[in-house]
C-alpha cells in the first residue's frame, strides 16, 4: 500500500543512516507480487487488523522466498532491533536449533519468545510443511471464513500450535493426547491457547517455554 514517494524516502533515509558502512544490497519487493497475497486482497485489505496483516505476510514472505530457493534461511529482525554479525546470527546453538527444529525465534515475550526476529531454514520438510500448514494456510482460511474474528496478536498466537503440529508429526515428545481429527483443529479459532503452557504431547509435561528453539536478541519490546 506504500506509494512511490514514501519508497523512494526511505531509499534515501536508509542510504544516509547506512553512509560508511558495509552492508549488504536492499532492494524493496511488492508483497502483492507474491501470488498468495496477489489471489486473497480481502485478507489484506484495511478492514483486517493491521498487526495481524504484518505478521501473516511476514510468514508468507519466509514461504515464498525459501520454496523458490533464493536463499538457504529466510532471516527476519524487526528493523529497529541491534544488527547481528554473520558469526553471531549463526553461531553453534543456532545452528544446531535449525537442524532439529527448522526454526529459531527471539527469546522473549509473555509466551517465551518474540516473532520480531526468526531464521527459519530451507532445509527442514517437516518444519516447512508445519509452518506452510498452520501459520499461513489456517490463517488464511480463517480470515477468508470468519473475518470478524481476526485479533492483532493472532499469528502470534498461532506459533505453539505450529510447533505442536510440527512435534506431533515428529513425534519425539510422544503424539498429539487431543482428539485428533483433521489439520483445522490447529486453526485459532479452534485451538485458541491449547499450547501456550504445556504443548499437549505424550505426556502433557512439555512446556512452551522450554521447547520452542529461541535466541537471546536485542528486540525492542512489543506492544502488547
Amino acid at each position: 500500500m506504500a506509494h512511490s514517494e514514501a519508497i523512494e524516502l526511505s531509499r534515501i533515509a536508509l542510504e544516509s543512516a547506512l553512509e560508511g558502512t558495509v552492508h549488504g544490497k536492499i532492494q524493496f519487493k511488492d508483497v502483492r507480487s507474491i501470488d498468495i497475497v496477489n489471489l486473497n486482497p480481502r485478507v489484506f485489505s484495511e478492514n483486517v487488523p493491521v498487526y495481524f496483516r504484518v505478521d501473516l505476510l511476514r510468514a508468507i514472505a519466509a514461504d515464498h522466498i525459501l520454496k523458490s530457493k533464493e536463499t538457504e534461511y529466510f532471516v527476519y529482525g524487526d528493523i529497529d532491533m541491534e544488527p547481528l554479525s554473520a558469526n553471531e546470527l549463526f553461531d553453534k546453538r543456532t545452528v544446531n536449533f535449525l537442524k532439529d527444529f527448522g526454526f529459531v525465534m527471539a527469546k522473549g515475550g509473555h509466551l517465551g519468545f518474540e516473532n520480531g526476529f526468526q531464521i527459519l531454514s530451507g532445509h527442514h520438510p517437516r518444519f516447512f510443511d508445519s509452518h506452510r500448514k498452520v501459520i499461513v494456510d489456517l490463517s488464511l482460511e480463517m480470515a477468508l471464513e470468519q473475518p470478524h474474528l481476526i485479533k492483532e496478536q493472532q499469528i502470534y498466537d498461532t506459533y505453539p500450535a505450529m510447533v505442536t503440529h510440527l512435534l506431533d508429526e515428529d513425534g519425539r515428545y510422544g503424539k498429539l493426547t487431543l482428539a485428533k481429527k483433521d489439520l483445522s483443529q490447529f486453526r485459532y479459532d479452534r485451538w485458541k491457547d491449547k499450547a501456550h503452557i504445556n504443548l499437549p504431547l505424550g505426556n502433557g509435561l512439555i512446556t512452551l517455554k522450554e521447547t520452542m528453539p529461541t535466541k537471546p536478541v536485542n528486540l525492542p519490546p512489543s506492544h502488547f
